[in-house]
């Protein structure tokens, strides 16, 4: 017992040097005694310190928003449905019967379907990335509809399965897609011409421009002018072909 009050004694006199209380000391020692036969009971046992702690809360409304991906594509989409609609069109919305509305809606619905398949194809090298650009595609929200994935899909195998196209994604072709050349005019404008599909194998190249629509004249002109300015970049056998992918169509446009 005397051992006892000589330590407590000596721990009064070392806190005292500190400014620590004979209670706060008291306190320690008891506190001190049990936790050293609590963590003889239990050795994991922990003696929790209670702290005093400050929180703030404030109101966060949450909204979901489409990916930028997904909205950049959707509305660049809508932009080239609408570029298909003429000035004449929409000034006789107002006086159109309810069936050439539905009519226009049904076409509006090709165009952009269309549309999504060129942009689909343009990531297209060979048939095995048919699944691979699909599924990109979902992700980014892009295609949403069940119905129309399984119609895009089997569209898109077809397509890699056309007679003339097969060839086109066997691997063997040095593939560009969308790129830019740049040309002079006469006058010296600059001219900055970009084809859907450019496949190049050693002196062979092949121009292959997406169209969603009906055939029509100038659709071959543009090819043919991609054609000459290949040529005028030293190929010698170069081809040009129309790809109605919706249909299922290849032309051959004439040089």
């Amino acid at each position: 017992m005397k051992s006892e009050d000589t330590s407590a004694e000596t721990l009064l006199q070392t806190e005292a040097a500190i400014g620590v209380s004979a209670a706060d000391v008291s306190t320690a020692t008891s506190e001190g005694c049990n936790g050293q036969d609590d963590r003889a009971k239990n050795p994991f046992k922990i003696n929790a310190i209670t702290e005093r702690v400050s929180l703030e809360t404030s109101t966060h409304n949450v909204k979901f928003r489409q990916s930028q991906s997904a909205r950049l594509y959707n509305a660049a989409l809508m932009e080239a449905v609408q570029a298909e609609y003429s000035e004449e069109t929409a000034e006789n919305v107002a006086n159109t019967s309810e069936q050439d509305l539905e009519f226009l809606e049904k076409r509006a619905a090709a165009q952009r379907r269309g549309t999504m398949l060129h942009n689909l194809m343009e990531e297209i090298e060979s048939e095995a990335d048919v699944e691979v650009v699909l599924q990109s595609a979902i992700r980014e929200g892009k295609i949403a509809p069940l119905e129309e994935i399984n119609e895009l899909r089997k569209l898109l195998h077809s397509a890699m399965q056309h007679e003339i196209a097969k060839e086109w994604f066997d691997g063997s072709w040095r593939l560009y897609r969308e790129c830019t050349i740049l040309t002079r005019d006469e006058q010296g404008n600059v001219h900055v011409p970009r084809p859907d599909r450019v496949m190049v194998r050693g002196d062979e190249a092949i121009v292959v421009d997406y169209k969603f629509g009906r055939s029509r004249p100038d659709y071959h002109e543009q090819v043919r002018h991609y054609c000459q300015l290949l040529k005028q970049m030293g190929k010698q056998k170069v081809k040009g072909y129309l790809w109605y992918v919706a249909s299922g169509v290849i032309e051959s446009v004439a040089l």
